[in-house]
């Protein structure tokens, strides 16, 4: 399901000119908010097709770069002939998926990936610091449900 408040954000970065489109991805491969002008990717099939392509070359790269000794690798750039893909690590458990002019340098990229990544942190502080935030009335019913799953 999109997040319209994503949606925003990617839109903004596609309005400053910094890339062509972008898409927001939970690491499970769901897609969560997508810029204006990239909705043709929100079919269902693309969508599926491309939160799992991306969620899986996440993934594997993060595994690349642990059995390379490189811990804190944050992002990757795939450059093509026409185009360069930035596949970026966000707060609360996003990957940023942004395509680019094949020119684009990796200052530009990561500037992009630190834009979409200090909005999420001012959407939700507690979320992006660590902690987890529920709904007043999810939390209540959560709490209620784990009473009843432990107390018994």
């Amino acid at each position: 399901m999109l997040n319209s408040s994503y949606s925003e954000i990617l839109s903004q970065l596609v309005e400053m000119q910094t890339c062509r489109r972008a898409a927001l991805l939970t690491r499970s491969g769901s897609l969560v908010g997508i810029s204006r002008g990239a909705e043709a990717i929100a079919s269902t099939s693309q969508e599926n097709a491309l939160s799992a392509v991306s969620a899986a070359l996440a993934s594997s790269t993060r595994e690349l770069f642990r059995l390379l000794g490189e811990e804190d690798a944050e992002y990757a750039l795939l450059r093509g002939q026409r185009q360069t893909t930035l596949i970026s690590e966000m707060p609360d458990q996003l990957l940023l998926v942004a395509v680019f002019p094949s020119a684009v340098n990796e200052e530009i990229a990561r500037a992009a990936a630190e834009f979409v990544g200090n909005k999420l942190i001012s959407l939700s502080p507690p979320a992006a610091t660590g902690g987890f935030v529920l709904q007043p009335e999810l939390r209540d019913q959560t709490m209620r449900l784990l009473d009843e799953l432990f107390l018994q």
